[in-house]
């Protein structure tokens, strides 16, 4: 990150990427493309996903953007260059500096290839001074890497270490993973071979420095081993002993000891030691990264230079020179046609008989088509193939209440869509959202039901639970934009079809979360919390107070049974709070909004997701709310 002290926005249509080769990476939290400009020539764009509604996605980017700018100051020479950012439909990325040396769990696994003993202390002392100095950031307050591992090492051409992936963990908390590997999603979006046991036993927990220092010393086992910490086994056994105190096995240093020269052997001894003191079971015991990487360096100055570089020259003449290969100009596809949801490319040629299709979900202004409305058991759109007709059938299907049959239009739409090529639920969300906020919302109500059917097609792929919330989030506001209706007779029609059409939709899709097998339990909690909030303001808005208090209740209860009094690091669990109160007030229970008015001050007050601006706003509304309430008393 050196030299810069303003980041640039990049289009994204200006970088391209081969579509076959250029996921370079893929980690817990999110991809990593190579991609191609001529500002940079080439640079790696890690991504992150927006994921909600667009109110959400805007705040997403607003934090996002306050991260990654805090990043300018971190000019060292270990730490990998970021030229900027990135942003395309629904997805953000870290435009990053590319190094042709890869990363160090590639070096160091490969066969046959010998790496002494100099230039490995030199790769150590180099990701210790990138460690301590991102350790010493924000005049003295630090910054905590949180994912030190072998693959956010990077590699130059001479093999001078570069830290990458700073603060990915608090991206991917503001926004969201596109990891798309399912074994990453069973290790619960951290490699547990690098974490330390106090994170392994409390994931949730708040990052600390010592965290890294104990990750660093896994990663200096396996260069001084070229062997992964642990064999494999099961995962969740491992864990355990991990927690219990158990650590990678010394026993291959012992015999690499036993091959090296009197001088290399005091290098490689004194490394285990300070490996062995960083990776210490009690976190207060181990040291410092300054104090780690003064020690280092002292033991580099002690070495030849000319010996260190002739290392560096042997080790690259063992490295296939192949590993690169050149990249055909015409094979290359703009950045914003990659799909964080489906993790790959969607080429262009494909998807234009997509977005064709998705422009005809417009219902012609003149159309000549009559309703002569409907078979007993199957309405009669099942005979027509115009798209827009289609549409008009299901807004009418509505209309009169008729769901089941607006339900099988929908199916037929699904079928054409899919049938026209590859399509994203990303980009029907997108569009369900345009139409929303053109006041189009019989349209929009479709496209998103639609997108739930894609999101079940795409349901193993990360970022799917997220997904589901958003169109959960959008249907809420297609159901208030329906309400908003100024026309009595409308409003009395429009409350029926949220009441009996537009809720059960968001509660099914809400169902559709507790069936995603590869979603954290926590994810999967605040996914449900966020539906069921939806769920309870759209009841508030047709008038029904009990239906609403029972669906509070199950979201607190809900979030109190995942994280316990950690329920109030997140905002929803203040709005629930706040919205119980409000019920308890509508039925004249003071005592009991009195309590709850009081709990959301104070969970506002600890919500970790929300700004000082934000988390003052909702606490003061929640205080005046306890003081109304409490003035009747």
């Amino acid at each position: 990150m050196a030299g810069h002290t303003n980041l640039q926005e990049f289009e994204a249509a200006d970088i391209l990427c081969a579509s076959q080769e250029c996921i370079i990476g893929s980690g817990g939290y999110g991809v990593v493309l190579v991609g191609h400009k001529r500002v940079f020539n080439k640079a790696a764009i890690k991504v992150f996903s927006l994921t909600g509604e667009e109110g959400q996605q805007a705040e997403q980017q607003k934090k996002f953007l306050t991260e990654i700018n805090s990043l300018v100051k971190a000019s060292h020479e270990n730490i990998a260059q970021v030229f900027g950012w990135v942003k395309w439909l629904r997805a953000m990325g870290i435009v990053m500096q590319y190094y042709k040396g890869g990363n160090i769990r590639q070096f160091f696994m490969r066969p046959l290839v010998q790496i002494e003993i100099a230039l490995r202390l030199r790769m150590i002392a180099e990701i210790c001074g990138g460690i301590a100095f991102i350790h010493n950031l924000s005049d003295g307050k630090g910054l905590v890497h949180s994912n030190i591992k072998p693959e956010n090492v990077l590699l130059t051409e001479d093999l001078h270490c570069k830290l990458a992936d700073i603060a990915s963990v608090q991206f991917a908390t503001i926004v969201g993973s596109t990891t798309h590997n399912p074994v990453n999603q069973k290790e619960n979006q951290y490699n547990f071979y690098y974490t330390a046991p106090e994170k392994l036993k409390n994931p949730i927990i708040e990052p600390m420095i010592e965290h890294d220092t104990f990750s660093f010393a896994v990663v200096v086992h396996l260069i001084l081993t070229c062997l992964l910490p642990y064999p494999l086994c099961e995962t969740s056994v491992l864990i355990n002993e991990i927690c219990n105190g158990k650590r990678p096995d010394c026993e291959p240093i012992e015999k690499l000891k036993q091959t090296l020269d009197s001088k290399d052997r005091v290098i490689v001894g004194s490394i285990e030691k300070e490996m062995i003191q960083c990776w210490h079971h009690n976190a207060s015991q181990r040291p410092d990264m300054i104090t780690v990487r003064e020690k280092f360096d002292r033991l580099l100055e002690k070495q030849n230079p000319s010996t260190v570089l002739q290392q560096v020259v042997n080790a690259v003449s063992q490295i296939d020179s192949n590993e690169n290969p050149s990249t055909n100009q015409d094979q290359l596809i703009p950045l914003h046609h990659f799909s964080t949801c489906l993790g790959q490319f969607q080429e262009p040629t494909e998807s234009s008989n997509v977005y064709d299709t998705l422009h005809k979900l417009s219902p012609s202004t003149h159309s000549e088509f009559h309703y002569g409305f409907m078979a007993e058991s199957q309405p009669k759109a099942v005979q027509i193939s115009d798209e827009r007709r289609l549409v008009e059938t299901y807004m009418k299907c509505v209309e009169n209440h008729r769901y089941e049959e607006a339900d099988a239009v929908k199916h037929l739409l699904v079928k054409m869509i899919e049938s026209q090529g590859e399509v994203s639920p990303e980009q029907m969300v997108a569009f369900a959202d345009k139409h929303r906020l053109e006041g189009s919302f019989m349209q929009a109500m479709l496209i998103y039901q639609i997108s739930l059917d894609f999101y079940d097609k795409y349901s193993h792929l990360d970022g799917s639970a997220e997904g589901v919330m958003g169109c959960v989030g959008g249907l809420h506001l297609t159901g208030m934009g329906l309400l908003e209706d100024p026309r009595w007779f409308e409003f009395f029609k429009n409350k029926r079809i949220v009441r009996d059409f537009v809720i059960p939709l968001m509660s099914n899709a809400r169902r559709r979360i507790l069936n995603l097998s590869h979603v954290s339990a926590e994810s999967r909690c605040l996914c449900e919390a966020w539906c069921l909030h939806y769920i309870e303001c759209a009841q508030n808005r047709i008038g029904d107070n009990r239906a609403r208090e029972e669906t509070l209740n199950l979201a607190v209860v809900l979030l109190r049974k995942v994280f316990g009094d950690d329920a109030a690091k997140y905002q929803v669990y203040g709005h629930l709070l706040n919205n119980y109160g409000f019920v308890c007030t509508a039925n004249s229970r003071i005592g009991d909004a009195l309590t709850f008015y009081l709990k959301a001050v104070e969970a506002y007050s600890m919500a970790e997701d929300l700004t000082p601006e934000e988390k003052k706003e909702r606490v003061e509304r929640s205080t005046k709310n306890l003081q109304e309430v409490a003035s009747q008393r």
